[in-house]
C-alpha cells in the first residue's frame, strides 16, 4: 500500500511519520469473513483499520448483533475486558490493517504515537458487565488511564508546536545571552570530573564577578552581623552552591528585565533551589549542584512570557497557551547550557501525570526532585499542591532512594531539619518561612 493511502486515513500525521508506521509492521489484507483475531480473551495490539471495514465481536461468535464495525481511519486499542469474554476481530468485507504490537508502537514518532492513543477505541469495555469487583477491572483503569496521560501528552505536543512558531523562537534569540562565565561556570559544575577548588579560582580570577558576589553577600539580602570581606570568605560561609546560586541569579536578573511579577517568580525559583538542594541530599542519588541549577531555572519560560507580553501586548490573551517549561528549556539551549538541564525542565511537569519509567532516564531524577520540591514549597508557604497532580509519588521516591512516607512527614523529619541548619547560607526571605526558634 502507498504512504499517501496511509496518510490519509491519520489526519494531521507528517508523511514522514507515516513512512516510519509503514516501515514498522507488516500491512495485512483480509478477505470478507476472515479472522483477523480468533477467540483470544485479550490483546495488547492496536488494530488500525487502513481499507474496508472490520468488526469486533465479544462472547459468542455467532452472536452478530453485538458486533462493532470499525472503518477505514479508525483504530481498535487492546482488548482488555474485566470478564473472561472471548473475542472475534473479522473483516465484514475486503479489508487492510496493519498491527501495532506493544514494543512496537514504542518505536513510532512520539506525535505518532499520541495519534493512536487519542483515537484508538476500546470496544471491550461494551462487552464487560457487573465486573467492576473483579480484580481483573484494574486492567480498565489502567487502559484509561493510558488514554488519558496520551491525551494530556497530545495537548502538551500541540503547545509546543506554538513554541516551536518562527515568532517565539525568533524573540528567544533576541534575549540577551547570559555571560561566559556563567556559561563556562554551569559547564564545568555539571561535569562530575571538575574539582570544586578549580570552579572556586576560575571565579577568583575575575575581580568583576567576585567583587560582585561580596557586594550581594553583604547586602540586605543575607543581613549578615560582620562585613564579609573576602571571596573566600565568602565561600566558607554560603558554601559553594550558594555562591554559584548568586552567579546564575545574577546573570539571569542582567538577562531579564525586573517587573513585579517576573521578581515573584525569581523568589520561587530561589526557594524552589533551596528545597530542590535538600532533596538531593536526602536521595544522596542526585548531583546536589545539578538538582539546585533545575531549580533555579525551571520557571525561567515564565520570565519569557512576561517579556513577551511587554513587547507584543496583544498576543496576552494567547500567552496561557505557550507551554513555558519549552520555552525556558529552548532558551537554555539558545544560551549554551548543557541538554541535561534543558531536558530536565523541559519535562518537569510529566511528574504530575506519568509514572517514572514514563519519563526520559536522562532526566528522570532530576523531574523527580523538582516535583518533590514544589511539594514541599506548598507546605512551606501553606498552600500545599492539590492531590491529584500526585498519583505517582510512591514511584517517584523509590526513583530516588528515598522510603516512600507522607510529604509532610518527610519535611518535618529531613527537609526542615536540613533548612534550619543551612539557614544562615539562605536569604533573609526565604529563612522567614522558617519555624522562628
Amino acid at each position: 500500500m502507498k504512504v499517501s493511502k496511509i496518510s490519509s486515513v491519520c489526519d494531521g500525521i507528517a508523511e514522514r511519520d507515516m513512512v516510519a508506521l509503514y516501515n514498522s509492521a507488516p500491512i495485512k489484507q483480509f478477505k470478507p469473513g476472515e479472522h483477523i483475531l480468533a477467540g483470544v480473551e485479550r490483546s495488547d495490539s492496536y488494530f488500525l483499520v487502513l481499507d474496508g471495514k472490520v468488526v469486533v465481536l465479544g462472547g459468542a461468535e455467532a452472536s452478530q448483533d453485538a458486533g462493532t464495525g470499525f472503518c477505514a481511519g479508525q483504530c481498535i486499542g487492546p482488548l482488555m475486558p474485566a470478564t473472561e469474554t472471548r473475542f472475534w476481530i473479522k473483516a465484514a468485507g475486503p479489508a487492510t490493517v496493519i498491527e501495532l504490537k506493544p514494543a512496537i508502537l514504542a518505536c513510532l514518532p512520539e506525535k505518532l504515537q499520541i495519534w493512536i492513543y487519542k483515537n484508538a477505541s476500546r470496544p471491550g469495555e461494551r462487552f464487560v458487565s457487573q465486573a467492576s469487583s473483579s480484580p481483573k477491572s484494574n486492567t480498565n483503569f489502567e487502559d484509561r488511564y493510558n488514554k488519558l496521560a496520551a491525551y494530556i501528552r497530545y495537548q502538551r505536543a500541540q503547545n509546543a508546536e506554538i513554541v516551536a512558531s518562527q515568532f517565539v523562537q525568533e524573540f528567544l534569540n533576541e534575549i540577551p545571552k547570559l555571560p561566559a562565565h556563567t556559561t563556562d561556570l554551569s559547564q564545568k559544575l555539571l561535569s562530575d570530573n571538575t574539582p570544586v577548588h578549580e570552579i572556586v579560582e576560575s571565579i577568583k580570577r575575575d575581580p568583576a564577578l567576585a567583587g560582585n558576589i561580596l557586594k550581594i553577600v553583604n547586602s540586605a539580602m543575607y543581613s549578615f552581623s560582620k562585613k564579609i570581606e573576602t571571596f573566600y570568605h565568602a565561600c566558607m560561609i554560603l558554601g559553594f552552591s550558594n555562591i554559584y546560586q548568586l552567579v546564575m541569579q545574577e546573570s539571569i536578573k542582567n538577562a531579564i528585565s525586573a517587573t513585579p511579577e517576573s521578581q515573584e517568580i525569581q523568589f520561587h525559583s530561589c526557594l524552589v533551589s533551596a528545597l530542590c538542594y535538600e532533596v538531593a541530599s536526602v536521595s544522596k542519588d542526585v548531583h546536589p549542584q545539578t538538582a539546585t541549577t533545575v531549580g533555579l531555572l525551571h520557571d525561567l519560560g515564565k520570565n519569557v512570557v512576561v517579556l513577551l507580553k511587554q513587547k507584543h501586548p496583544a498576543i496576552s490573551g494567547f500567552a496561557r497557551m505557550l507551554d513555558t517549561a519549552k520555552m525556558g528549556a529552548d532558551l537554555l539551549r539558545h544560551w549554551g547550557l548543557p541538554d541535561r538541564l534543558c531536558q530536565a525542565i523541559e519535562h518537569q511537569n510529566e511528574a504530575e501525570f506519568l509514572p517514572p519509567d514514563a519519563i526520559d532516564s536522562a532526566c528522570r531524577k532530576e523531574v523527580a526532585v523538582l516535583h518533590f520540591a514544589h511539594l514541599l514549597e506548598g507546605i512551606m508557604t501553606g498552600k500545599p499542591v492539590d492531590a491529584a497532580v500526585q498519583p505517582f509519588d510512591k514511584e517517584y521516591f523509590e526513583v530516588l532512594g528515598i522510603p516512600p512516607a507522607d510529604i509532610s512527614e518527610i519535611y518535618q523529619g529531613k527537609i526542615l531539619p536540613g533548612l534550619i541548619r543551612n539557614k544562615q547560607r539562605l536569604s533573609t526571605e526565604i529563612r522567614q518561612l522558617l519555624p522562628q526558634m
